[in-house]
């Protein structure tokens, strides 16, 4: 979003008809309805209203407050009855490996039970790209399937350091 309000009078003036938003859930409702015009008929919400919600940095009162952590995607995906938009939710998962997985599911298991698609089993390190540094990986004795000298593939950890704020780039 915040690359279309950088733009905003050039979208504009493209008149546009639909606005797509990826990871909607983590956009204010000020920003979203700023990029809409008299001309757009559509507008698709791409995102998980489960996820990270919008923020006002540092402000989490005024958040709170407010409403403003709640995404206009959140807000109708969970509209009450009678007031429901269409949504579907993807029941497929093909990007993690299935114990990575399982972490998440009771997360989702009162809209949706999801399920690994077959290459969650199969997928390999480098196996979408064709270039000659493959070579490497198809050449290690697990041919790409695990990192070498990594095991197992899920690590939990706990320590006892502090955590600060970043600041960097502020």
């Amino acid at each position: 979003m915040v690359g279309c309000i950088t733009r905003l009078e050039s979208i504009r003036k493209t008149r546009p008809f639909a606005v797509i938003v990826e990871e909607a859930s983590e956009v204010l409702e000020p920003l979203l309805f700023s990029c809409l015009s008299e001309t757009t008929m559509k507008l698709e919400m791409i995102g998980d209203h489960r996820q990270l919600q919008p923020s006002l940095m540092s402000r989490y009162d005024f958040e709170v407050f407010n409403k403003v952590n709640v995404s206009m995607f959140q807000r109708l995906i969970e509209a009450p009855q009678g007031h429901e938009v269409p949504s579907t939710v993807l029941s497929v998962q093909r990007r993690m490996r299935k114990n990575i997985c399982d972490l998440t599911r009771d997360f989702y298991s009162d809209i949706i039970e999801i399920d690994d698609h077959q290459s969650c089993h199969s997928q390999t390190i480098g196996e979408r790209s064709s270039s000659s540094g493959n070579r490497l990986i198809r050449s290690a004795a697990t041919q790409g399937r695990e990192i070498p000298g990594v095991m197992p593939h899920l690590f939990l950890w706990t320590h006892g350091g502090s955590q600060l704020r970043s600041r960097v780039g502020i």
